[in-house]
């Protein structure tokens, strides 16, 4: 290019070519020799111009070079830094899962102590120390607690059989027995510990009470009950057979709505319906009862009932069936599905 300014193109090869100029400073001697000798001060000046631009050329150089340097050492930097990210995103998974893990088996511990808490019917007496004067006897706390133990047991046995003998004589129709016996396991009932032990079994004496012309017991039973789906149910019932048909579906309802996720609210509710001649609430009653209970054979038989009304035998011999599953012993539904057998030969 200097060589076309200075009119010399013909001579460029050969100032290109020479291997004697390793540099800048060479190449700008080179053509400060070449000019000096038209003129030596243009010569001077483009000797200092081309040196000037060789060192600034160098310290361009000298920066890139560290340019890089420092890229470099960024790069590296920044490859670290991800690598203790990932180091420290596995270390915080890892105790995440861990804390995950021991709340989980804490929960579940928990979970199964409150099963066994609610679910145990079992009395622990431990042994205790006793007087001297008993201890001089043979008294001693082992013995007072085996001794408790036994009366306990033998006064929880006594309110289940009186239960029983009341549930028995009602489905048998003798209605003043039944009244008799559950008014002496209401009696029973009364002991804090058999009541602990048997939450809301005495919403059953409503009925019997009922059954046998004692609606003032009934309704005192039914106030005392509590919260209990039984208690809410019965008193449905008992509204129904007294005629107050629209207080006894608020009834029904408000104790489905207290259990929802529990059957018993609406199998009576679907019960009364059938009875009430409305088959098509019954059924759709009744799925929700057998949807919340599957393995509970009572609505999966009247489910049975209903459809026999609807004149489906084929699918009410299915659930008498895949009631009796559940009940083998449950003589009214052997009966109910021999009847209907012999009905579709």
């Amino acid at each position: 290019m200097l060589g076309g300014i200075l009119g010399e193109e013909d001579q460029k090869p050969e100032i290109e070519a020479s291997g004697t100029f390793a540099g800048a400073d060479a190449f700008a001697a080179a053509v400060a020799a070449k000019l000096a000798g038209s003129d030596p001060e243009v010569a001077r000046d483009t000797s200092v111009f081309l040196k000037q631009q060789a060192q600034i050329l160098e310290t361009q150089n000298q920066h890139l070079k560290e340019e890089h340097e420092a890229r470099l050492h960024y790069l590296r930097g920044q490859a670290r830094e991800v690598d203790i990210r990932r180091f420290g995103l596995r270390l915080r998974v890892g105790f995440q899962l861990f804390i995950a893990l021991v709340a989980t088996v804490i929960g579940v511990g928990v979970a199964i102590m409150i099963h066994d808490a609610v679910t145990s019917r079992r009395v622990v007496i431990e042994p205790f120390h006793t007087p001297p004067t008993l201890l001089a006897n043979g008294i001693d706390g082992s013995v007072v607690a085996a001794g408790l133990l036994h009366e306990i047991s033998h006064l929880q046995a006594a309110t289940r059989s009186t239960a029983v003998r009341g549930r028995l004589a009602a489905e048998s129709g003798d209605v003043e027995l039944a009244a008799n016996e559950m008014e002496a396991f209401g009696n029973g009932y009364a002991d804090p510990i058999v009541r602990f032990n048997y939450p809301g079994q005495d919403c059953w004496i409503a009925p019997a009470e009922e059954a046998a012309g004692r609606r003032n017991k009934a309704d005192a039973v039914l106030k005392a009950g509590g919260t209990f789906v039984n208690c809410y149910r019965f008193r449905a019932d008992i509204l129904d057979g007294r005629g107050d048909w629209a207080g006894a579906q608020r009834a029904y309802a408000e104790a489905a709505a207290l259990t929802p996720d529990l059957p018993a609210g609406y199998f009576s509710w679907g019960v009364a319906l059938a009875k009430h001649g409305d088959l098509a609430g019954a059924v759709a009653k009744l799925q929700d009862a057998n949807k919340r209970g599957p393995r509970w054979a009572d609505p999966l038989k009247f489910w049975g009932d209903v459809l026999v009304k609807q004149g489906n035998s084929k699918d009410a011999l299915a659930k008498d069936d895949e009631a009796l599953k559940y009940a083998p012993n449950w003589r009214e539904l052997r009966a109910a599905r021999e009847a209907l057998t012999k009905h579709a030969g």
